[in-house]
């Protein structure tokens, strides 16, 4: 009994790899290799166990890139404190009056299409996103939030499925010691 039948033996036959010419050749024979190995020793716990071991070595690899994640999400808090001290890129007020003394003593003035005059000045630093720390800390508060909590619940999660893994196999290998015991006993 079993997914499609259950564990069957597997037949040893030895196929001797022709040796590899090029590139292509020794990674299709590393390939076929792998191939042999795993039909010939899946069902023991050195296979098993290895695979457990490699996919631990993933999910600790998922847990550093997040703490990564989370260090830049640190940094972008950073800039995101130190914009909030330059009033020029802060305030609409501010960038506006900044953009009047610019135009005060230069003849022409001009950001994006056309001239600026005295009508529109006031919309130009909403207009041409002018106000870089509040399109910064908008879109990076939001973003440090995700990446932070996001990444630690994959990496908790991949822990979990390993775990998962872990478990079944057990439950599969005791099964089966329990079948061959009462087969036995038959």
């Amino acid at each position: 009994s079993g997914w499609f039948g259950g564990p069957r033996p597997i037949d040893d036959v030895e196929v001797a790899p022709e040796p590899p010419t090029d590139f292509s050749g020794r990674l299709k024979v590393l390939g076929n290799s792998c191939v042999h190995w795993c039909r010939g020793f899946h069902d023991t716990n050195t296979c098993f166990w290895s695979i457990l071991i490699l996919m631990q070595v993933m999910v600790l690899l998922t847990f550093l890139i997040s703490i990564l994640l989370v260090i830049v999400a640190g940094v972008e808090a950073v800039m995101k404190a130190g914009c909030v001290s330059i009033y020029v890129i802060e305030d609409p007020g501010s960038c506006t009056q900044a953009l009047q003394s610019v135009q005060s003593f230069l003849q022409t003035f001009a950001i994006g299409d056309g001239a600026l005059t005295d009508d529109n000045i006031g919309q130009a630093c909403n207009e041409y996103s002018l106000l870089t720390c509040s399109l910064i800390s908008e879109k990076m508060t939001k973003s440090a939030i995700y990446v932070s909590i996001f990444s630690f619940l994959a990496s908790i999660v991949s822990l979990q499925l390993v775990f998962d893994s872990a478990i079944l196999h057990e439950q599969a290998v005791t099964r089966r010691k329990a079948a061959v015991l009462k087969a036995k006993q038959l």
